[in-house]
């Protein structure tokens, strides 16, 4: 009898949530998605009198949710299935969190969503192949949690997206070569993860492509020469990998470069001398490789570095005088030869 009441009684409180939010200015159809959201994280979530006061929601005039902006609300629980209702939602952002589970293939769903950051949680599992539905998305932040499995190659279809973030997971495989048709990037972030296999050639196509950080990972082959294309690239960091074979010459048509991390890879061969073109670079850190030759003498031509570090190379010949020059040099007791 008591459990035939708890029932009763749990029925009739979504049926008075419903008709609450209904009344409330929130549309009936996001009354599921709510009342899952309450079941799993708990009294955290406040609710208000309307959707203006509901904490971390906005509506538009229909009561439709459009918005949930959560971040470091320490919330725990899962993503609800019934998120899939929210089908005005165009950001969604519970970030640094305790979010925990699989990110739900619901949310494939959601046609209109622009903005997507559940990064710093701890959400598992792979990155649900339908996310590669969702047209709209300019950003996808899924950074910092414990994801696994590979980065799917219909990640391609995401032709909107600006900003890409999974670092800092448990990712793996290789990169998809696909992810160089996405045109509009302009931040590719992929460290700390056990990613293998290659750079792809066609990352040099992202000619948009501001910020990459593939480091951290079990990266091999080459660094591809179609890297040199990127003209926008500002910062590129591909240390701590397995990488071989030279330093491409044609880093050096990277005018707008001001950081550049190599270092803890295998790569042999010179210096080149191109990188004295890079007239903005202020962080240089090339150490820890099977580098030879001389330190081009070019590197004095880079007024504004702060930080330069070659050293645990197989480099040889004297310090270049040019390197004096420095004004705001910092990291110089970095240039040992071995």
């Amino acid at each position: 009898m008591q459990r035939a009441w708890l029932a009763l009684s749990a029925v009739l409180w979504l049926a008075a949530f419903v008709s609450s939010c209904h009344a409330a200015g929130i549309h009936k159809s996001q009354a599921v998605f709510l009342s899952d959201c309450q079941k799993a994280w708990g009294s955290t979530w406040s609710q208000g009198p309307d959707c203006s006061t509901f904490d971390g929601l906005t509506c538009d005039p229909s009561g439709m949710i459009t918005e949930i902006t959560l971040t470091s609300w320490h919330i725990s629980g899962s993503i609800p299935d019934s998120i899939s209702s929210l089908t005005r939602l165009t950001s969604l952002d519970c970030s640094h969190n305790n979010l925990s589970g699989s990110i739900p293939a619901s949310i494939g769903s959601l046609a209109h969503l622009v903005y997507l950051r559940i990064s710093s949680n701890q959400l598992n599992g792979s990155i649900p192949a339908s996310i590669s539905s969702l047209a709209q998305l300019t950003s996808l932040r899924i950074a910092s949690n414990q994801l696994s499995g590979s980065i799917p190659a219909s990640i391609s279809s995401l032709a909107q997206l600006t900003r890409l973030d999974c670092s800092h997971n448990n990712l793996s495989g290789s990169i998809p070569a696909s992810i160089g048709s996405l045109a509009h990037l302009v931040y590719l972030d992929l460290a700390v993860n056990e990613l293998t296999g290659p750079v792809p050639v066609g990352i040099g196509r992202l000619s948009n492509l501001k910020v990459l950080d593939c480091s951290h990972n079990n990266l091999s082959g080459s660094i591809p020469a179609s890297i040199g294309s990127l003209a926008h690239l500002g910062s590129l960091d591909l240390a701590v990998n397995e990488l071989t074979g030279p330093v491409p010459v044609g880093i050096g048509r990277l005018s707008n470069l001001d950081f550049l991390r190599l270092s803890y890879n295998n790569l042999s061969g010179s210096v080149p001398a191109s990188i004295g073109s890079l007239a903005q670079l202020v962080y240089l850190d090339c150490s820890h490789n099977n580098l030879s030759g001389s330190i081009p003498a070019s590197i004095g031509s880079l007024a504004h570095l702060v930080y330069l570090c070659i050293a645990s190379n197989q480099l040889s010949g004297s310090i270049p005088p040019s390197i004096s020059s420095f004004a705001q040099l910092t990291g110089l007791s970095c240039v040992v030869f071995r």
